[in-house]
């Protein structure tokens, strides 16, 4: 049996489940985004090139995950909040909610994709750990301090266990 709340979310929402690199998209402007933040930069890179354009200005978008233990790639969608891209809304447990402050276009695409090609993930994630210990999170010492693990795994994953 299909229920009025079924239907009415087939024609507002696309909802899919599978694999990042199996999503279909028509191409239209998305306005409303939720996504299981990917782990590594190049699953980010391709959320990034498929949709990243297409979120307009005043569009919301939630990032499943981003006060994660495994989460470094956190550090992208904090480069967007930091310079003022992205509006944090709110933070439940460790998924942030955002909001697009202005249209996004090539050249902003192009200088996350170069910060992320230098970036000192650690000094970075530190960063992103002091802005959102400041910021009203559920269960702030838990989830906050989870980027402390993302530092670890990230310095591991690279050989850098002097680091680490």
């Amino acid at each position: 049996m299909i229920t009025i709340c079924q239907i009415y979310l087939k024609k507002v929402l696309d909802i899919f489940e599978g694999e990042l690199y199996q999503v279909a998209h028509d191409g239209l402007t998305i306005k409303f985004m939720h996504a299981n933040l990917p782990k590594r930069w190049k699953e980010y890179k391709y959320l990034i090139d498929t949709f990243f354009l297409l979120l307009i200005k005043g569009s919301n978008a939630i990032y499943q995950v981003i006060l994660y233990h495994w989460s470094a790639s956190a550090t992208t969608v904090f480069f967007r909040t930091e310079g003022g891209l992205f509006e944090p809304v709110k933070i439940a447990a460790s998924s942030l909610v955002v909001k697009t402050r202005k249209e996004i276009i090539e050249d902003d695409v192009r200088n996350l994709k170069a910060q992320m090609e230098s970036i000192d993930f650690v000094e970075v994630l530190n960063r992103c750990r002091d802005y959102f210990s400041k910021f009203n999170v559920d269960r702030r010492e838990y989830f906050v301090n989870r980027l402390l693990l993302a530092q670890l795994q990230h310095s591991c994953e690279t050989g850098d266990f002097k680091i680490a």
